[in-house]
């Protein structure tokens, strides 16, 4: 367009979109978030002269869901085309769901605003303080084993007399070090999940794939694998831990990003060919050599707790390797800790923290191993259809996927 038709004109359409979820609340229940935001950005574009963007209610009121915006808002990917150049789209997270968060939230102490777009309360206060300590401790404890092995490789005399990463060729004290900081963590703020069918676990190398739904998804299923050992009655010591698939970004993360690549951990960034293929070899050496590997499949938290569509790389990895799949169900962890949220908001287990109202009271957290599945013979939507299947069997009605939520990203949904 010319550039004077913007000259002292009112908002631009990007700047009268929806803003965070909160706000979307303030719009009428029938309307449909994604399709009032199409709506928005049309009138923005109509109206660009004038001085304030349309009301919300007056756009709202004549618009209704298509099938295609309703699948806007189960998170599906649009057909191209749909969206106007530029516009940005917003998946928009269950009302429901989300609203049963923030009571949590609301339940367990004021709340302020750290940016536009994450929450804090008093809980949450108290963790960071707890967090200053034990992320300290944890960073000592990582240097620590850095020293050890940089000791180790100097009496070796660099390598001349024995090999030092023979010492710890899978950097189990790594591991070990991470383990106990996230069993802290979850003592420290009185997070106790349940584990269901630790007898599940094969005795050999697999790929343990969970829902993802929370930030203390990490130290809970951290936690999981020790509990294994003991259920098997083995050594936790000489138990191999897991490699956890991750996205590169984490390693930008400061004492995370450092537990990862201390530990050798694989990650992969997804826009980046010769990244995945050197994630993909990384892996292949792992399961090789008898560790398991844990990944979330999702890619991302889900913003209201439901179960959203699998990326297929980890069942890639799982078909070419042969390596057995265990489905595992996390429940409950986005009531601790809710996308919206930047610190945790309230601590969850088997018990209730004392609340009246029973809206307000986090329900207890449940890890549930399944039984593993078989990847021999089997095709890449197969095995995703089975342990979608059961993943899903383990959680409760308000985090199932939506009957119009594929299994796989990018499937067509019938």
């Amino acid at each position: 367009r010319p550039s004077n038709r913007r000259r002292n004109a009112g908002p631009t359409p990007a700047q009268c979109l929806p803003r965070p979820w909160e706000d979307l609340k303030s719009w009428p229940e029938r309307a449909c978030p994604a399709a009032a935001a199409h709506a928005f950005v049309r009138a923005a574009d109509a109206r660009t002269k004038e001085e304030s963007c349309p009301a919300p209610d007056q756009v709202a009121a004549a618009v209704r869901c298509s099938p295609l915006e309703e699948r806007i808002v189960e998170g599906l990917r649009p057909d191209s085309g749909h969206h106007r150049k530029g516009a940005v789209m917003r998946p928009a997270a269950n009302s429901s769901s989300v609203a049963e968060a923030e009571s949590v939230i609301r339940g367990h102490g004021p709340f302020f605003k750290v940016t536009p777009k994450y929450l804090v309360n008093a809980f949450g206060m108290m963790f960071l303080l707890q967090q200053l300590v034990l992320a300290t401790l944890w960073l000592v404890g990582l240097v620590s084993v850095q020293a050890i092995y940089l000791m180790a490789q100097l009496i070796s005399l660099n390598g001349l007399l024995f090999s030092a990463q023979s010492i710890d060729p899978k950097f189990r004290l790594v591991d070990s070090v991470t383990t106990t900081w996230a069993y802290l963590t979850l003592t420290a703020s009185g997070t106790f999940p349940m584990y269901d069918g630790l007898e599940n676990a094969p005795d050999g190398p697999a790929l343990y794939v969970c829902n993802h739904a929370s930030w203390m998804d990490m130290p809970i299923v951290g936690v999981m694998f020790t509990r294994i050992a003991l259920a098997k009655k083995k050594n936790p010591v000489s138990f191999d831990l897991f490699k956890v698939i991750a996205k590169e970004d984490l390693l930008k993360l400061p004492v995370l990003g450092y537990a990862i690549s201390s530990g050798h951990h694989v990650t992969v960034n997804r826009q980046c060919r010769r990244s995945q293929i050197r994630a993909f070899r990384q892996a292949k050496e792992w399961v090789e050599g008898g560790t398991s590997l844990l990944t979330f499949p999702e890619g991302t938290r889900s913003p209201d707790g439901r179960m959203q569509s699998f990326r297929g790389g980890a069942f890639k990895i799982a078909l070419s390797l042969g390596a057995k799949v265990v489905p595992v169900s996390l429940t409950s962890t986005h009531h601790v800790m809710p996308k919206q949220a930047l610190l945790p908001t309230a601590p969850g287990g088997w018990f209730s923290p004392n609340n009246s109202d029973p809206a307000m009271r986090a329900p207890p957290l449940r890890v549930t191993l399944h039984p593993a599945i078989d990847t021999k013979g089997k095709k890449e939507e197969e095995i995703a259809q089975e342990v979608w299947t059961a993943i899903s069997s383990g959680l409760p009605e308000n985090q199932k996927p939506l009957d119009s939520t594929p299994p796989l990203k990018n499937a067509k949904t019938s």
